[in-house]
């Protein structure tokens, strides 16, 4: 597994507790980045799930008998009232889903793995931080930036699958030179580890807007990390950036794609 959630105010719920405080405070659909599976098939079902869930919530100090503490309510606020979210879906030995969100100075960051919730208030300069930790700690690939057109990337890919010498020979074919066509197949093959992330940031009207572009990575077995950019050009040519990129280099395009999408939104 990749790093753990910052340990300095965190809350563990089950994804079940989780569902059913968010349903209590009425904040409406829950972070779609955690991919929470509805807890009941029934009414019935649900309110004995209901149940359950807060009287093990009292029990560990999270719940009253009026409903959840206000402590865990504000955390479950900061994951919908917020300025710019940043959210993962990682695999770094088991799925990891994660969506870190910020208002002002606060922030908020909720990372599912299996079924465990864990919650997190911290800075908001931290997210991204701690958003890259949960990827782990694998240093760089070695090697320069590369960029090849997405069309002959993404047909390497659907033609050759995980054979890293068809993959050059695709790509050759598509007019990318020999040695970067052989290091890119390098940079490719047996992948482990990988993830993406993404933002989200909203106006103050509430409206929101997506990123037009994820930043993704990738660990190749051997060789170290890779961070993979996808960028749409002018007349509609998009290109891939595959470069070498631990965590500090993670950390440093979480936060460009977050003021990307920001001065994007609110020129």
């Amino acid at each position: 597994m990749g790093g753990e959630p910052h340990a300095m105010t965190t809350m563990v719920l089950t994804a079940t507790e989780f569902e059913v405080v968010w349903a209590q405070l009425a904040l409406g659909e829950p972070p779609l980045a955690l991919e929470l599976p509805s807890f009941g098939a029934t009414d019935s079902e649900r309110g004995m799930l209901t149940s359950l869930a807060m009287d093990s919530l009292r029990q560990r100090g999270l719940a009253d008998r009026i409903g959840p503490t206000s402590g865990l309510t504000d955390t479950c606020l900061g994951l919908t009232h917020y300025d710019w979210s940043l959210d993962a879906r990682l695999w770094a030995g088991e799925l990891l889903r994660a969506f870190g969100a910020a208002r002002g100075e606060g922030g908020t960051l909720a990372v599912r793995i299996g079924d465990t919730v864990h919650l997190t208030r911290l800075p908001d300069y931290l997210l991204p931080t701690d958003l890259a930790t949960l990827a782990g700690g694998t240093p760089c690939g070695p090697g320069e930036a590369l960029s090849v057109r997405g069309d002959a990337l993404d047909a390497a890919a659907r033609a050759a699958g995980a054979d890293p010498v068809a993959f050059a020979e695709v790509l050759i074919q598509r007019g990318e030179t020999p040695p970067a066509a052989r290091e890119l197949a390098r940079r490719c093959a047996g992948a482990g580890w990988w993830g993406q992330f993404g933002c989200t940031v909203r106006d103050r009207f509430g409206s929101t807007r997506r990123a037009t572009r994820v930043v993704a990575f990738h660990d190749v077995p051997g060789r170290g990390r890779y961070l993979v950019l996808r960028r749409v050009e002018p007349g509609g040519v998009v290109w891939v950036t595959v470069l070498p990129g631990g965590n500090r280099q993670l950390v440093a395009q979480l936060i460009a794609l977050r003021d990307e999408t920001t001065t994007t939104h609110n020129p």
